[in-house]
């Protein structure tokens, strides 16, 4: 039975993991939209009320490529 737990627990956690890079990658595609460019890392070296800052993504981003 624990297994099984912990196998669900692994799949939520890996759901979540998924949803939150989702989240990320929408919030990058409509500053791209708006600005008509992608956004430079400069603009968002720090977070602000709509988007984390830039090293959010790299760590959340980077090691899944």
């Amino acid at each position: 039975m624990t297994a099984a737990d912990g196998a669900a627990g692994c799949d939520l956690e890996a759901q979540a993991r998924k949803a939150r890079r989702l989240e990320l990658l929408i919030t990058l595609r409509q500053a791209r939209e708006e600005l008509g460019d992608w956004p430079a890392a400069s603009e968002w070296e720090a977070s602000t009320s709509w988007h984390v800052s830039r090293r959010t993504y790299v760590r959340q981003l980077a090691a899944r490529l």
